[in-house]
């Protein structure tokens, strides 16, 4: 096989990921109700007895974070059009097509300087990648992908817009297919009361408290050496909670 830089993060292929691994799980040979999006930066912070119950509470009901109105206001001027109205080389066709490559430099610098160099897409809706969707809402974002194939062929060389497609297909159909908009189940330090090197930050023993007092099934981002501590203490908090 030959070798090359290739990269697959944030593109058109993270999208098609999660459509594939949604497409799989929901026509499972054993009926699956409740589908949770996470990677390896997320771990579970409640019980499996705990999680059964909120969903057979809540049966039906989907969970997603949805951007606030005036972040959606104020980000539709440049932070949602920097992903779908800029050319974005995050996935493999940036190894295999050589016209693609030929122009990518000038397409960058043209970019660097503020030229947009795509159509606008009106209505845009944006939030957290990670949810915990009933099986209606993957019903209807599959049906739809399927029904509207221009959606997956706008999303080429974009990036980050698994942060955008499915909120601004779903946002029309919330209450419909009984979605919250506020709540992704997901324990996450956007403005941390420490000094973070990113965002969001990777959580230790001080948001310990925090997290087991939230209403999170998962908590993010997790990292094996730097959140050993918290692990180790969720993990006993869940085995009491289990006995």
């Amino acid at each position: 096989m030959r070798k090359t830089d290739c990269r697959f993060r944030g593109g058109k292929s993270q999208v098609l990921v999660e459509l594939l691994l949604s497409r799989i799980a929901f026509h499972f040979e054993t009926r699956i109700d409740y589908f949770h999006l996470i990677n390896g930066h997320d771990y579970p912070c409640k019980d499996s007895a705990w999680i059964d119950a909120f969903f057979e509470k809540h049966h039906g009901e989907s969970f997603m974070k949805y951007d606030t109105w005036d972040e959606v206001r104020k980000w539709r001027k440049k932070k949602y059009p920097e992903r779908y109205r800029t050319y974005g080389f995050h996935d493999k066709i940036t190894c295999t097509n050589k016209w693609i490559n030929f122009f990518r430099y000038p397409i960058l610098l043209l970019q660097k300087y503020g030229f947009r160099l795509r159509k606008e897409i009106p209505d845009v809706y944006g939030g957290w990648n990670w949810f915990s969707w009933h099986r209606d809402v993957v019903a209807y974002i599959l049906e739809y992908i399927e029904k509207h194939p221009e959606v997956l062929k706008r999303l080429r060389y974009t990036s980050c817009m698994d942060e955008i497609v499915f909120h601004t297909i779903l946002h029309e159909h919330l209450e419909a297919l009984r979605i919250h908009p506020d709540n992704a189940l997901r324990y996450i330090e956007w403005h941390p009361k420490r000094p973070a090197k990113s965002l969001p930050l990777v959580l230790n023993k001080n948001e310990y408290n925090a997290i087991v007092h939230s209403d999170a099934i998962f908590c993010r981002k997790v990292d094996v050496e730097e959140s050993a501590t918290l692990l180790s203490m969720i993990r006993k908090n869940i085995f009491h909670l289990e006995r």
